[in-house]
């Protein structure tokens, strides 16, 4: 009789294999070698899972005669699938609606598929891209693979890396600059603004005769003097930037001369129970602006005229309450930074 044992096979390492879905003949039977299915003996299940790639053999009979063929079934080795995930930047701006995800697969198949997946819920999306939409807030990027038939893999599925995703608002002004604005060369002073978690990064701008030593870039510089600087003023500059774009710039004026002087004025006498006197202060040299020095009576209780105005250089002084004869208040004035007093 005629038998036909079918077209070889490939299945994975584990799986199993019926050799009757195969192939054609009357009262087939199946063996392990060529000589036990030509005696008959030793015949095996049609649902066969072996180990390695094996040989397999069918015997048609019709009580008077025999047939028979073979089919080799080849067992392929699974692979472990992966995934990951990239994005060109993972600081964006709140309103980018164009950042393209992209899935890279290992031993996926030629055809596997992705659910793209944003803080860990599942969004439309099954190709190897995806683009997310604008958010406000910040969020994190996964996907999911599952590899295609064609390849035997030890996972139906695997998860790639997690991107988290940082989301900027359009940068605000930065803050005042805050740092030495009197400055005798040759010196090296810090300037500082508020940092602002908004803020991926400060740039500050110096003129010529002053170098940034180091930080630019954060919110707090250190600025040297060099010897080439000429008496005057000058402006020290800083732009917030972030995804979204720069900020407005924020400036300080910074004067520079050979001596810093201050002058807190004659000492002055005064009955019991007067409650103010006026202030005869004198500032020069590196000193020009009310930022650049300040009134200061050692926390006694008393009233220092400290505004942003020159004019509290002659300003009011109200006395604390409680005094008794023969008290004494000492009343400085204090070239900021530079510790002239």
């Amino acid at each position: 009789p005629a038998v036909d044992a079918g077209p070889d096979q490939s299945i994975c390492n584990g799986d199993s294999f019926n050799l009757s879905s195969i192939g054609s003949g009357i009262n087939r039977t199946y063996y392990t070698s060529q000589a036990n299915a030509n005696n008959a003996t030793n015949a095996i299940s049609s649902n066969v899972t072996p180990g390695v790639t094996a040989t397999y053999y069918v015997r048609s009979d019709n009580g008077t005669c025999y047939n028979t063929d073979s089919v080799i079934i080849t067992v392929i080795d699974r692979v472990v699938p992966s995934v990951s995930i990239s994005v060109p930047e993972t600081n964006i701006c709140s309103t980018d609606n164009t950042i393209t995800f992209t899935a890279t697969p290992a031993n996926g198949g030629n055809t596997p598929t992705y659910q793209w997946q944003i803080n860990g819920s599942n969004v439309a999306g099954s190709g190897n891209t995806f683009i997310a939409p604008a958010s406000a807030s910040d969020y994190t990027v996964t996907v999911i693979m599952t590899p295609s038939a064609d390849i035997c893999v030890t996972l139906p599925s695997v998860t790639s890396n997690t991107l988290n995703m940082s989301v900027y608002t359009a940068p605000s002004q930065p803050d005042e600059i805050i740092g030495n604005l009197g400055i005798c060369p040759i010196d090296t002073n810090t300037y500082t603004v508020t940092n602002d978690p908004n803020i991926v990064s400060y740039l500050w701008s110096v003129p010529s005769g002053f170098i940034i030593d180091s930080g630019n870039g954060t919110n707090s510089v250190s600025i040297s003097s060099t010897s080439s600087l000429t008496n005057g003023d000058y402006t020290f500059s800083v732009i917030a930037e972030n995804p979204c774009g720069q900020s407005t710039i924020r400036e300080v004026e910074v004067t520079v001369d050979d001596y810093v002087y201050v002058n807190a004025g004659p000492y002055q006498y005064v009955c019991l129970g007067t409650t103010t006197i006026t202030l005869d202060g004198e500032i020069n040299g590196a000193i020009t602006r009310r930022k650049q020095w300040g009134w200061d009576d050692g926390n006694v209780g008393g009233n220092v005229p400290n505004s942003n105005s020159n004019n509290d250089l002659t300003g009011t002084y109200t006395l604390p309450s409680g005094l008794v004869g023969g008290e004494v208040i000492i009343i400085t004035i204090t070239a900021k930074k530079i510790n002239q007093t």
